[in-house]
């Protein structure tokens, strides 16, 4: 599944307002379009594959579990735009983040394992490779953007409505050039730094948004 907008503010944009969003000039950083998780595979025999963790309310946990499927999660704050969310190898920041989603309604939290298969689609910005392309698409986003629209805000209560709606326009633009993004995997730098001075963050982590469920397999309960 491919985004097909971005979102601003409350308002979803469509695609036909992110207007011109393939770039000339702009090409996937290898000779051949192709996702950085291909060239991981070529280099080195493997397929990317990855345990990730999804904090939730035991209500969604067992739902998940009873389909065995994950419900794409579109909101117009999401960090890395529309997906499926996992936390790489952090089972304990699942939990965390679990149990203050579901400390807003009272609920039990639960927290789901599952195996992820980044593929050839994954844009993987702990790769430097995919980040230079990310930072050529940053430098044209605001030329691109909607006139008239107001501009999307990232905000310390943690609704990155910038990064939902730059990553989802991305996205597009990849899709137009025939390049679809299954999954976005990226280190966040978050909270208070450990010590004075130090670049390591309190909650710094690994981030995985799947926008292709069938990515992910092996779900179970923690």
């Amino acid at each position: 599944m491919v985004a097909v907008g971005g979102w601003v503010g409350l308002v979803r944009v469509s695609s036909a307002e992110l207007i011109a969003t393939r770039l000339p000039g702009l090409k996937w950083p290898f000779s051949k379009p192709m996702m950085v998780d291909k060239r991981t595979a070529e280099l080195t025999g493997e397929e990317i594959v990855v345990w990730g963790y999804h904090g939730t309310t035991q209500e969604r946990a067992d739902a998940i579990l009873a389909h065995g499927q994950f419900r794409l999660s579109q909101n117009p704050w999401e960090w890395l735009g529309d997906g499926v969310y996992f936390w790489q190898d952090a089972p304990s920041r699942a939990l965390q983040w679990g149990s203050e989603w579901a400390a807003r309604t009272g609920e039990k939290v639960a927290v789901l394992r599952a195996r992820i298969r980044l593929g050839e689609g994954c844009l993987d910005l702990l790769d430097t490779e995919a980040a230079e392309l990310i930072w050529e698409y940053a430098r044209h986003f605001g030329a691109k953007f909607p006139k008239g629209r107001p501009w999307p805000m990232n905000r310390s209560s943690g609704r990155h409505e910038l990064d939902a709606t730059f990553f989802n326009w991305v996205a597009l633009a990849l899709a137009g050039d025939g390049i679809a993004v299954t999954s976005i995997r990226a280190a966040i730098a978050e909270g208070e730094p450990l010590f004075e001075g130090s670049p390591i963050r309190r909650r710094s982590h690994v981030q995985i948004a799947v926008r292709d469920p069938k990515l992910i397999d092996g779900i179970e309960m923690v």
